[in-house]
C-alpha cells in the first residue's frame, strides 16, 4: 500500500544528503525513504565475494602471520628501564644532570631493605647474634654486591 506523504521529500537537500540513519518506521517498506547505504551496498556485494575467495582468506592468514612473527620479534628488541634524558628538552639542565646522577649514584641504585618484626630485646647478645646472622645470609645472595653497602 503506498503512502502519499513521503518523509525525505519533506526535508532540505542538506537533510537528504546528510542523513544516512535508519529506517523510516512510519513507512519501513518506502524504497525512496529507506534506501540503502552506499557503503553498505559495497560490503554486501562487493567485499563478501572478494573475501569469501579461498586466496583472499590465505593471503590475510599470511599476512596475519607475518604481523604476528613481527609483533614476536619486537618483544625481543625491548629494554627494560626509562632513559629518564629522553623525558627533557635537549637543550635543557636537567639531561646533563641526569646523565651524571646515572654515572656516579646508578651502580648500586636500589637497597634490600628488612624488616624485623616482634619484640626483640636487642641488648641481648643472642638476639644480635640472630640479627647478624641473618644480615650475613642477606650479604651473601647474589642480589647484595658486598658487606660494604650494609647498614
Amino acid at each position: 500500500m503506498p503512502v502519499n506523504n513521503r518523509f525525505a521529500e519533506k526535508r532540505s537537500w542538506l537533510y537528504r544528503k546528510l542523513n544516512t540513519g535508519g529506517i523510516n518506521r512510519d513507512d519501513p517498506d518506502n524504497a525512496i525513504d529507506n534506501r540503502e547505504h552506499v557503503l553498505m551496498v559495497f560490503f554486501r556485494d562487493t567485499m563478501a565475494r572478494i573475501l569469501n575467495k579461498g586466496w583472499t582468506k590465505t593471503l590475510i592468514l599470511v599476512i596475519f602471520a607475518g604481523y604476528l612473527g613481527g609483533a614476536c620479534f619486537g618483544l625481543t628488541k625491548i629494554k627494560e628501564g626509562l632513559e629518564r634524558r629522553k623525558l627533557s628538552k635537549a637543550d635543557s639542565y636537567s639531561v646533563k644532570f641526569f646523565d651524571l646522577e646515572d654515572e656516579y649514584y646508578r651502580e648500586f641504585p636500589y637497597r634490600i631493605q628488612v624488616i624485623v618484626t616482634g619484640d626483640l630485646n636487642y641488648s641481648d647478645p643472642h638476639t644480635q647474634l640472630q640479627i647478624e646472622e641473618l644480615m650475613q645470609s642477606l650479604e651473601n645472595t647474589s642480589y647484595v654486591t658486598s658487606p660494604l653497602y650494609s647498614e
